[in-house]
């Protein structure tokens, strides 16, 4: 096996690793929705498309505040301005905590659907070799 195999084994090993970590934090995020919200959640069944979206689109919205809130962050001139917003968020030091939370959730909700529409007979899963 060459260098260049050994070294794609390894990333792939590595994102492998790196991947089943959000999964299983997407999967927990779907569980703790589930409690919180319970037949209101996105895994609940009986929820119509229209629901769903804006259960997504509410998580997708957070990603976008978060996003905004970093990029207000790197211009003082705009912090100044909107010192308020600027001073709820704590991203001085590169801390990505937040955005990172909500796409873990925007993530779960995402997967929550598919979940639904699979388990409501909706669609097959695809199978994988």
């Amino acid at each position: 096996m060459g260098v260049a195999s050994v070294q794609g084994t390894v990333a792939d090993a590595v994102s492998g690793v790196i991947l089943a970590g959000i999964l299983d934090e997407v999967s927990e995020e779907i569980l703790r929705a589930g409690r919180k919200h319970g037949p209101e959640s996105m895994a609940a069944p009986g929820h119509d498309a229209g629901k769903r979206l804006g259960i997504l689109m509410e998580e997708g919205g957070e990603v976008a505040e978060e996003v905004s809130l970093l990029l207000l962050r790197k211009s003082n001139e705009v912090q100044a301005q909107l010192g308020r917003i600027a001073r709820r968020t704590t991203y001085d030091n590169g801390d990505f905590d937040s955005l990172r939370e909500e796409l873990v959730q925007l993530t779960a909700m995402g997967a929550a659907w598919l979940h639904a529409l699979e388990a409501e007979g909706r669609f097959q899963a695809p199978q994988f070799d």
